[in-house]
């Protein structure tokens, strides 16, 4: 697993190599904790993730 901050600082990304998507997260601006919004992908598992980047 792997994880990236938006560069405004509003979301998190996660890398999920297990599952093959991409999990999406809000950050609250006011306590820092996370409300998930879902996933991305629906990737083949075996393609082997190696790093996630975020702008």
């Amino acid at each position: 697993m792997d994880i990236a901050v938006s560069a405004d600082g509003k979301f998190v990304y996660t890398i999920n190599s297990q599952s093959g998507n991409i999990g999406v997260f809000a950050i609250n601006q006011q306590d820092g904790s996370l409300t998930g919004l879902g996933q991305a992908g629906d990737l083949p598992k075996s393609v082997g993730f190696n790093g996630i980047a975020a702008l």
